[in-house]
């Protein structure tokens, strides 16, 4: 008989500098938590929750983001470079500085977002994902119109 655990829950906890890294974290709900510098590379996070959370500076590279809820989180120099954040929801999300490099993003969810200052998309990530027209993209990508 396999025991199923129940997710990690750290909702509003105070936990920066962690070390999460390889992490199987699957349905972890992070909500209104302070991750700030944590290094959470390659980890799994499929549908976890980081709404409101703060992830300033936190090291998510090679990490598996599926459809993660990311509403209102604070990523200010916040590396996702190589992540698979397919289907992962970035509403009213703090972008500065973030770092897309390589990320697969199909059907990521980046309506209304400011892009402006995120580091490392591309043509090919913004067409995969779902962007609006109040999408601002940096300056770096032609003009690209929503579907």
């Amino acid at each position: 008989m396999t025991t199923k655990r129940a997710p990690l829950n750290l909702e509003g906890a105070g936990i920066p500098e962690t070390d999460w890294h390889e992490g199987m974290l699957n349905g972890a709900r992070f909500k209104g938590a302070n991750l700030s510098r944590a290094n959470v590379r390659k980890a799994q996070l499929f549908n976890s929750d980081f709404r409101d959370s703060v992830l300033d500076g936190a090291d998510f590279r090679g990490s598996m983001l599926h459809n993660a809820d990311l509403t209102g989180a604070s990523m200010v120099a916040t590396d996702l470079s190589y992540s698979v954040l397919n289907g992962a929801v970035f509403k009213n999300a703090k972008l500065i500085r973030t770092n897309f490099t390589m990320a697969t993003m199909i059907g990521t969810q980046l309506e209304g977002e400011d892009l402006s200052q995120a580091v490392g998309l591309t043509v090919t990530q913004i067409r995969n994902a779902r962007i609006d027209n109040s999408t601002i993209l940096p300056a770096y990508l032609p003009a690209i119109r929503a579907a």
